[in-house]
């Protein structure tokens, strides 16, 4: 079972009250550990009209392991009542759904009906078998987004990388497509580092070290790196990273050969969350160019 919650803003009066609260949570997870943890979670909803417009997911990875999961929106569109329904996934949960994002966000997207404060924890979701067909088309969606360059595709995925954090801003796109993006780049890692990424689809700002990603049109980025989006699709991209580089230097045109690779580049698989991505991700690739040579 998957605990759950609802964080936000309650109505006082047929007002929305100013200060955001547990308005309601599973058995086996509690108000002040869900307070604990949604106080300052770098996920806001988006500006919009309505309420489905304005929806915006996050994951965040957990020091000790497992992920945070949320999803919010202003209620009924109202921009003072922001809601958040979040679920905590125990770790070897996050690495099974790592590959199936659009599964873990229907998960908490449909708000339950509340009665009361109590709520039922959540069945666990069964991700879905991703075929190689299934594979090929979502990473071909999002390159085709690109003008079908793969030299763009790994660049951002070389961007997402780098271990001082992503800052996508002026992102044209909605709730679904932030998550086809985020999807693509998922299925171009090793099954084992899918779960060291976190992101946030629409954040306040970029102060946070997690997660990895965060869309934002903030202007503070820390000493995140920044794309800005409308810009780069104009620039020449850049690929510096092992990983990326050495799926390029094995880029025939066909995405499904290059998606091949990936599912056998795997060794040795990264065991701990705290195991920086980019060196794993390099002595994976080395691993892989010997037993090639083999």
């Amino acid at each position: 079972m998957v605990e759950q919650a609802i964080y936000g803003v309650p109505l006082v009066n047929g007002q929305p009250n100013a200060r955001a609260r547990v308005l309601a949570h599973s058995p086996g997870w509690s108000s002040d550990a869900v307070t604990t943890l949604m106080e300052d979670i770098p996920l806001s909803p988006v500006p919009a009209d309505d309420e489905a417009g304005s929806q915006a997911c996050a994951l965040i990875n957990q020091p000790d392991g497992g992920a945070l999961v949320s999803c919010a929106h202003y209620h009924q569109g109202n921009p003072q009542q922001p809601i958040f329904h979040c679920a905590i996934l125990a770790e070897p949960l996050q690495d099974a759904m790592a590959s199936d994002l659009h599964s873990l966000f229907k998960l908490i997207s449909l708000m339950p009906r509340l009665d009361g404060e109590t709520l039922p924890a959540l069945d666990q979701p069964v991700p879905i078998r991703w075929t190689a067909e299934r594979e090929v088309a979502a990473v071909r969606r999002v390159m085709d987004s690109m003008g079908g360059d793969i030299d763009r595709l790994l660049a951002l995925l070389d961007a997402l990388l780098d271990e001082r954090g992503l800052l996508v801003r002026h992102f044209p796109g909605n709730l679904e497509a932030r998550l086809n993006m985020m999807q693509a780049l998922l299925l171009l890692l090793p099954r084992s580092a899918r779960g060291h990424i976190s992101f946030s689809t629409h954040a306040p700002d970029a102060a946070a070290q997690q997660p990895r990603l965060i869309f934002s049109d903030t202007r503070q980025a820390g000493e995140r790196r920044i794309i800005d989006w409308q810009a780069w699709q104009a620039e020449q991209p850049t690929i510096a990273s092992d990983y990326p580089l050495y799926l390029r230097s094995l880029w025939d045109g066909e995405l499904s050969h290059l998606l091949k690779i990936v599912q056998v580049i795997d060794q040795p698989p990264l065991q701990s969350a705290a195991e920086p991505l980019q060196p794993s991700l390099a002595r994976m690739v080395r691993r892989h160019h010997i037993d090639s040579a083999v």
